[in-house]
């Protein structure tokens, strides 16, 4: 086994790389990983404005279980990809952004299947689940029945506010998959092409004055109500992105979904990658709800065992030194990464 190294997050919020880190036993419910690839998220550094650092910095991960704890889920040589539960208090192997990690029980953990390239389900699971949450558990769409079988069609349609995000790419295709044939998002105009590959029927420049015009125009000729709207942006300023949404007017009642709460407006049901752990503040506090938490399990397995049919991470870039990642995970807390899913290659380079 090789030396353990991985990038820290300080009290400041500041990463470094860290070399000599400790090299984990596992416990009865837990699994050694050898870390292959993890995801960057922007939640890795903007996490830390509610304390949550002090620590190896990342949530996500794939690998392949090295050592596992008598009562684990895992045993050795099977290749997981997911991410333990989120906390202030999180132990240094839980961090996704080193050589070795821990899995820990009743967590979020999948087998990878053969087709899927590591580096894409480093950064599947916290993306596919969020959007999951919205789509199967606030919208109550039918899970997806795979391509084996046509899903039968949904009525009404669906309107994704920010389909270029992780999560509104994840959305579209959770959308699609689960028989909703009118897919309405919003994204910057380079997008629109590749948003309609994934299964958008239509794509609008959220930038555009006359964008709220533009989408309830098309919705009258479709003939089809908006049932749906998921907010994966929750933009402020002038017009914030929620007021916008509303604004859209249906001939049926619509649920609305949104990434982090919107406090000024009850109608909002904020969505989270995990419904089998209490979610403290400030995002919540949400009780766990387990009945929901087999719903997103469900959802991501369905997900993997299609990748590369009715569900792909589009856009992803390999980094291995340091350097580069460090600056890669700034630039994603600052919204700078673009249209990609950046993945980190172990062990490290410093």
């Amino acid at each position: 086994m090789t030396a353990n190294v991985g990038i820290y997050i300080g009290s400041d919020n500041k990463l470094e790389f860290r070399d000599g880190l400790d090299l984990y036993k596992p416990t009865s419910t837990q699994a050694l990983i050898k870390v292959e690839s993890s995801g960057i998220n922007p939640a890795d550094i903007k996490h830390g404005r509610f304390g949550l650092n002090e620590y190896i910095a990342g949530y996500e991960l794939a690998g392949v279980v090295l050592e596992a704890g008598s009562s684990s889920e895992w045993k050795p040589g099977d290749v997981i990809c997911g991410s333990n539960a989120t906390n202030k208090h999180k132990p240094w192997a839980h961090g996704a952004h080193q050589a070795f990690a821990v899995a820990e029980n009743g967590h979020m953990w999948d087998r990878v299947p053969p087709q899927v390239p590591l580096s894409h389900a480093a950064g599947t699971t916290i993306v596919l689940r969020t959007a999951a949450d919205a789509m199967f558990n606030t919208f109550r769409l039918p899970l997806p029945q795979g391509t084996a079988e046509p899903q039968p069609a949904v009525h009404g349609a669906i309107l994704i506010w920010g389909g270029a995000t992780q999560v509104g790419v994840a959305a579209i295709q959770l959308a699609r998959a689960a028989g909703l044939s009118t897919i309405y998002a919003t994204a910057s105009p380079q997008r629109h092409a590749k948003l309609r590959q994934l299964g958008a029927t239509e794509v609008f420049d959220y930038r555009d004055e006359h964008v709220v015009e533009n989408i309830q125009r098309a919705l009258n000729k479709s003939g089809q109500d908006l049932k749906y709207v998921f907010d994966t942006v929750v933009s402020s300023g002038d017009v914030s992105s929620t007021a916008q949404c509303v604004a859209l007017k249906s001939r049926c009642e619509v649920v609305y979904a949104c990434t982090i709460p919107v406090f000024e407006d009850t109608r909002w049901n904020m969505v989270v990658a995990s419904r089998g752990h209490d979610f403290p503040e400030p995002r919540g506090p949400f009780k766990a709800q387990p009945e929901r938490e087999v719903v997103l399990q469900r959802a991501v397995a369905s997900a993997l065992a299609e990748y590369g049919k009715s569900y792909i991470v589009p856009n992803v870039r390999v980094l291995s030194k340091a350097d580069e990642v460090i600056d890669a995970m700034y630039a994603s807390a600052n919204g700078q990464t673009g249209f990609e899913k950046i993945a980190i290659q172990h062990p490290l380079l410093g």
